[in-house]
């Protein structure tokens, strides 16, 4: 099928859809389409990344794991991002654990043919450090709002982030979510 086919496919995911339709044609052949299932761990803390994910449904909760055995959310990518970034940037594995919190759909890309995609293809790279940077924010903001707002305001940050990520159609929560999105202990 030619590439033109799938452009409306592919823009679902933004950091794609921004891609010149010459940088995209060379990616393409490369993406697969895959399932998100709710609680899929798409990478673990040290373990080797061997694929990265761009979401286009859906979206993902990084989660940091605590000494005492806590967990709490650090951030969220959804379509305008990317899962397993640290391995394209030099690292083979993440400090977080990578787990869909809401059904989605994403396109896989092993990290070898991304690594390559990223030496040859500037625009790639730029767009791919401008969402580690977007990342990096959003975690600093997470970290920031868990710490100094009350607990009805990170409930509806979260909601809110939610919401965009999951383009108004949340899967239900249970009590066990909800702690660890607010970064708060169960009662």
């Amino acid at each position: 099928m030619p590439f033109g086919d799938h452009a409306a496919f592919i823009s679902r995911n933004r950091l794609l859809a921004a891609l010149s339709p010459e940088d995209l044609a060379r990616i393409w052949p490369k993406l697969k389409a895959v399932p998100l299932p709710l609680r899929t761990v798409l990478s673990a803390p040290g373990e080797p990344i061997t694929a990265v994910y761009f979401p286009e449904t859906g979206y993902v909760s990084m989660l940091a794991y605590l000494e005492k055995g806590g967990v709490i959310e650090v951030g969220v990518v959804g379509n305008e991002g990317i899962v397993g970034l640290p391995a394209l940037l030099g690292d083979d594995s993440d400090d977080c654990e990578a787990m869909v919190h809401n059904s989605g759909t994403a396109l896989r890309v092993d990290v070898m043919a991304s690594r390559t995609e990223l030496d040859r293809t500037p625009t790639f790279r730029n767009l791919l450090l401008r969402s580690d940077l977007f990342q990096h924010k959003q975690m600093v903001c997470t970290a920031a709002c868990n710490r100094r707002h009350h607990i009805n305001q990170g409930l509806a940050r979260w909601l809110l982030i939610a919401h965009d990520r999951a383009e108004g159609g949340l899967s239900a929560r249970t009590d066990e979510f909800l702690p660890i999105m607010l970064g708060v202990r169960h009662a």
